[in-house]
């Protein structure tokens, strides 16, 4: 009963990785981290954003996981280079990644945590996910408008760098408590 205490886009956000882990048959593979994981193992009574830890199973499967997630209601924070084929929408007009999603870009914007969504995996995982190989730590379309085709690719690629070192390596996860939650039918590790 504990869940119902959560800011309803908390639960929107539960139920879309909810549907689309069964979705794809991968609910082992998904594991609820940071102050949710603590909430469910009783820890803590405050929860901000909602932060997961995927395996590279579902990486190799991250397009369909995010289109699941998408067509529940959440959006991109940020824009990519390289979009998938499904209908892709961001908050921000700003180029980065596809691991910040939101189920209310005003929040967002506002700098509230309970309507957003933050997906980590390992860094050596990032080439198993389709497309990836030109995200990026943050930069403006106007960083690359009058660019060359050559000093695009290495600003891109100078820029990519930087994401795998500081926003991947850094923020990277050790799963030490792993548990089921029987309500939500999600691993959590506190």
């Amino acid at each position: 009963m504990r869940i119902l205490s959560l800011h309803q886009n908390q639960l929107r956000i539960l139920s879309a990785l909810q549907s689309a882990t069964r979705i794809l048959g991968m609910t082992d593979r998904l594991t609820i981290v940071g102050s949710l994981g603590r909430f469910l193992a009783g820890q803590t009574q405050r929860v901000g954003d909602i932060d997961v830890f995927i395996d590279a199973d579902l990486c190799k499967r991250y397009w369909d996981f995010l289109e699941i997630l998408t067509l529940h209601g959440l959006t991109s924070v940020f824009d990519v280079i390289e979009r998938p084929t499904f209908l892709w929408n961001y908050c921000r007009p700003s180029i980065a990644h596809a691991r910040a999603l939101t189920v209310d870009c005003c929040a967002n914007a506002q700098g509230l945590k309970h309507a957003n969504l933050d997906i980590y995996f390992k860094a050596s995982d990032l080439s198993k996910i389709p497309d990836s190989s030109q995200w990026v730590h943050l930069l403006s379309p106007d960083d690359l408008h009058n660019l060359d085709e050559t000093a695009r690719k290495k600003k891109i690629s100078k820029d990519h760098e930087n994401f795998i070192i500081n926003d991947l390596k850094n923020a990277e996860k050790v799963l030490k408590n792993t548990r089921i939650h029987d309500e939500l039918g999600l691993r959590y590790d506190s």
